[in-house]
């Protein structure tokens, strides 16, 4: 089931990456061409960490460095997630934006999934290891 919920996050935040890029080729041109680049980076680091968390998901999180890969992008998905939620509640000025509340959602729930989908293949690696020893 962890796997699961990891994998279909990892989707969602892809979606949301070609969401973007689709935002950037046809809307912003006519619309605020100076924020297709900031645009442009957000959607890449979400299809990074979507690529990154699907690999590691399918290689079982070996090599090592790819499950702590993983880790500290979670963090980071959850902390990013977590600021754009909390923008969005306390937006008093009349700009609620509600695809960076999804958007937010998304990648804090991805990020908690992952990080916990991590912790438990590690533990789960280590019992192995020490069963054979």
């Amino acid at each position: 089931m962890p796997r699961t919920l990891v994998l279909f996050g990892a989707l969602a935040t892809g979606l949301i990456a070609l969401w973007l890029v689709y935002v950037v080729a046809v809307v912003l041109p006519g619309h605020d061409p100076q924020r297709a680049g900031p645009w442009l980076a957000v959607a890449a680091s979400f299809a990074i960490y979507a690529g990154v968390t699907v690999w590691s998901v399918l290689r079982a999180g070996r090599p090592m460095w790819l499950r702590w890969a993983v880790a500290a992008l979670s963090l980071g998905a959850i902390a990013f997630g977590g600021y754009e939620l909390e923008s969005m509640r306390v937006a008093t000025d009349g700009h609620f934006e509600g695809y960076l509340l999804v958007m937010g959602l998304v990648l804090g729930a991805q990020g908690v999934c992952a990080l916990a989908y991590t912790t438990l293949a590690a533990r789960l690696a280590r019992r192995v290891r020490s069963a054979k020893a």
